[in-house]
C-alpha cells in the first residue's frame, strides 16, 4: 500500500497505480476508500477496461449491484475477451438472483481461462444456489485442484457439503471461513489470544466463544450438553441478551461472558470457536440424534401470563408470527405481512405477533385494509429482551416463521414450528429435508421456484388447520 501510495506521489495520473491500489484497499476492508480510488483510474485513463471491471467488484462489496453491474459491462465491451470481467459479472448477478444468466457469464470467463480458480469457485456458489449440489461439489473441487490455497473455494464446498450432510469433510472446509477476504458481511473476527485452540485431548478451563448471528449462536449451543462432559469448567462468550436464558438453562455448571467484553486469558486455558465445536461433536447425521438433549428454561411465570392474556374461548389455537429479517445475506428474505397472513390466516386462529423492530405500523395497515387482527405484547421488547420473547414463544401453540432469530429460539425450547425458506437456504436447512435435524420440533417449508411463497404458506394454512 505504501509503495503504491508513494508511486501516485510521484506519478499523479498513473491510472494503473490507482487501480492497482483500488483492489488492494477494497481486500484490507478499507472499501469507501477503494471506491475513490477506483474513480480516479478511469478518470485518468476512461479507456481502462482493468479499472471498470475493478470498480464493478468494489461497488459489488458495498452492495451498489446495478452501478457495478453496469461498470463491468463497460470492461466487456471495452475488452471483449476478459476473463476476470466475465467473473466479475457472474458474481454480482449471483447477488442479484440472476443465477441464470450469472453462471452463463462465470462459465464464459472459464473458456476464455481455463484454469481460473476463482471463476470455478464462483461458479459452484451459483450452482450451490440453483440447487445443483453434485455440479457444485465438482466444480468447487477443480477450483480447489487449481489453487489448493484459494479460501472462498474452501469455504464454498464446506457450505455445498454440509447442505448434503457429508458433515465430516464439510467442517475440515469450514475451517478456511477464517481465511476468506473481508468485505463489508465478514463472519467476524477470530479470538486473538496466545492460547491454544481446545481439541477432545484436552481439558480444563474451555473458552467457547460466538462469532456469528445470535440465530448461529443458539443453534451452536446446541452442543453445550455434550461438549460439558469433555471440559473442567466451561466459560461461554455470547451476546449478552441469551445469558439469562443459559442461566437458568445451565446453572452454575458454566461462567457466563458479555460477547463484547474483553476477557483476561488468565482465566482460561484453552479455546474455541462455536463454529469449530462440530468438527469434533457432530460427524454424522446420527451424531445429531443420538446427543444430549438441549433445550433453553423459558420463566414459566412469564409464559403462562402471557397464555393468558392470549387464550380466550374465541379461538381455537395460538400461533406466533414473525415474517421479515435485518439480515442482508441472500439466502435469509422477508415476506410482507399482508401476503404472509392471508396465506395462512383462519378466524378460528389467534395470530400473535413476535417479529423484532418496529412493526405497529405494519400490524394496523393489515387491520384497517383485511380487517385481520395481530395480536401484540408491547410490553415486550422483543429485541432486546430475548428471556421475555422466549416466553411468549412457548406461550404459543404453534410458530410460523422465516429464517430470523425465532426459528432458533423456537427450536431451542421446542414448540412446534413451520419455517419458511428460500430456495437457497443455509446449509443447515439441508437439502428437501423437511424436518430439522438441529431443532427436530421445526417443520421445514421451501419456496417454490415457480409461485414463490405461495406454496409454502398454503402447504402451512393447511397443517395448522388439520391440528386443530
Amino acid at each position: 500500500e505504501s509503495h503504491l501510495l508513494k508511486t501516485i506521489e510521484l506519478e499523479p495520473g498513473f491510472a494503473e497505480a490507482h487501480s492497482i491500489l483500488s483492489g488492494l484497499l477494497s481486500e484490507l476492508g478499507k472499501v469507501e476508500e477503494a471506491e475513490s480510488i477506483a474513480y480516479k483510474a478511469i478518470e485518468l485513463k476512461p479507456d481502462f477496461a482493468d479499472a471498470y471491471s475493478n470498480l464493478g467488484g468494489i461497488l459489488r462489496t458495498l452492495g451498489k449491484l446495478e452501478e457495478a453491474e453496469s461498470f463491468v459491462y463497460k470492461a466487456i465491451e471495452l475488452k471483449p475477451n476478459f476473463p476476470e470481467a466475465y467473473s466479475n459479472l457472474g458474481n454480482i448477478l449471483k447477488d442479484q438472483d440472476n443465477s441464470e444468466e450469472a453462471e452463463a457469464f462465470t462459465r464464459k470467463a472459464i473458456e476464455l481461462k481455463p484454469n481460473f480458480a476463482e471463476a470455478y469457485a464462483i461458479l459452484g456458489n451459483i450452482l450451490k444456489n440453483l440447487g445443483k449440489l453434485k455440479e457444485a461439489e465438482l466444480t468447487t473441487r477443480k477450483a480447489i485442484s487449481i489453487d489448493p490455497n484459494l479460501a472462498d473455494a474452501h469455504n464454498n464446498l464446506s457450505h455445498i457439503l454440509l447442505k448434503r450432510k457429508i458433515f465430516e469433510e464439510g467442517w475440515k472446509h469450514y475451517e478456511w471461513r477464517w481465511l476468506v477476504k473481508k468485505g463489508r458481511n465478514t463472519i467476524g473476527d477470530k479470538l486473538r489470544t496466545s492460547k491454544m485452540e481446545w481439541s477432545p485431548k484436552d481439558r480444563g478451563r474451555v473458552l467457547l466463544w460466538c462469532e456469528q448471528g445470535i440465530g448461529d449462536e443458539i443453534m451452536f449451543s446446541t452442543l453445550i450438553p455434550d461438549f460439558l462432559d469433555y471440559v473442567d469448567k466451561l466459560i461461554v462468550k455470547i451476546d449478552k441478551r441469551l445469558i439469562p436464558l443459559f442461566k437458568r438453562t445451565f446453572g452454575h455448571q458454566i461462567e457466563y461472558i458479555d460477547k463484547n467484553s474483553i476477557l483476561d486469558e488468565s482465566v482460561f486455558d484453552f479455546h474455541i470457536a462455536m463454529g469449530s465445536l462440530p468438527k469434533y461433536l457432530r460427524n454424522s447425521l446420527s451424531s445429531f440424534r443420538e446427543s444430549k438433549k438441549f433445550r433453553l428454561e423459558i420463566d414459566q411465570i412469564k409464559s403462562n401470563k402471557y397464555r393468558k392474556m392470549l387464550n380466550n374461548n374465541r379461538f381455537n389455537k395460538v400461533v406466533g408470527i414473525s415474517w421479515k429479517t435485518n439480515s442482508k445475506k441472500k439466502n435469509r428474505i422477508s415476506i410482507a405481512l399482508e401476503d404472509f397472513i392471508l396465506g395462512i390466516y383462519s378466524p378460528e386462529i389467534c395470530f400473535v405477533s413476535l417479529q423484532y423492530g418496529e412493526v405497529e405500523k405494519e400490524i394496523n395497515s393489515v387491520k384497517e385494509k383485511l380487517g385481520i387482527n395481530i395480536y401484540q405484547i408491547k410490553e415486550i421488547d422483543t429485541f432486546n429482551n430475548l428471556d421475555e420473547l422466549t416466553a411468549l414463544i412457548y406461550a404459543c401453540d404453534e410458530v410460523v416463521s422465516i429464517q430470523n432469530i425465532t426459528y432458533a429460539l423456537a427450536g431451542a425450547v421446542g414448540i412446534n414450528s413451520k419455517i419458511i425458506l428460500t430456495t437457497n437456504c443455509h446449509y443447515f436447512f439441508g437439502d428437501n429435508d423437511n424436518q430439522s435435524y438441529w431443532f427436530p420440533s421445526l417443520k421445514l417449508y421451501r419456496e417454490n421456484k415457480i409461485n414463490g411463497f405461495n406454496d409454502p404458506l398454503s402447504k402451512i394454512k393447511n397443517d395448522l388447520l388439520n391440528n386443530i
